[in-house]
């Protein structure tokens, strides 16, 4: 009989069932053919978690139109993660109202403390006015537990003061022309 160099577990115990998380060593035993027996335990242990972390998200403003007025330009996101193993990951994806990625926000470890966003895509687009953007947020810790949470980023109108008037940027609202009648928008063509 041959000693296979490594043997996986699952964590799966002989119930069939998920073992309780917790440290847990192995133990090689060898039973020769002559009755002699051999044992070996490990000296590592190896950490079952199969528990995904815990995640919340808070976004400070209500208010976001970025459009450099000083007023409610940038969203201040706070990622809050807690796991009783390390966190190895996390990333945060905006997607843009179409549903295409529109800022990639990520790092390695537990997020940081507060992210500030400008409104800007990974190309240097802003964001339409008077939108929704899809946040979605994924932590990973070192077991591969992964948890989501998921929130809407509203952008607010777009207001500019051109000579004493203001002015109302909105890219998503269509009116019939020369009327103040207004057209559902139905996408981009």
């Amino acid at each position: 009989m041959v000693i296979p160099g490594s043997v996986p577990w699952d964590g799966i115990n002989n119930n069939g069932k998920i073992s309780p998380e917790g440290s847990y060593y192995a133990i090689l035993k060898v039973v020769y053919t002559k009755g002699n027996i051999a044992e070996q335990r490990t000296e590592e242990t190896v950490l079952l978690d199969v528990t995904e972390p815990e995640v919340s998200l808070t976004m400070t403003s209500r208010e976001f139109s970025p459009n450099n007025d000083g007023e409610n330009d940038t969203l201040s996101i706070k990622i809050e993660a807690s796991d009783n193993n390390t966190i190895k990951k996390w990333v945060g994806i905006i997607n843009d109202p179409q549903g295409n990625e529109f800022q990639r926000l990520s790092g390695i470890g537990y997020p940081p403390e507060l992210i500030v966003w400008d409104g800007s895509s990974e190309k240097g687009e802003l964001v339409q006015s008077i939108e929704s953007y899809p946040l979605n947020v994924e932590v990973e810790d070192e077991s591969g537990n992964i948890a989501t949470i998921r929130r809407r980023i509203s952008v607010d109108a777009f207001v500019e003061n051109v000579e004493g008037k203001l002015k109302i940027l909105v890219s998503s609202l269509i009116f019939a022309p020369d009327t103040a009648i207004f057209k559902e928008f139905s996408g981009y063509t």
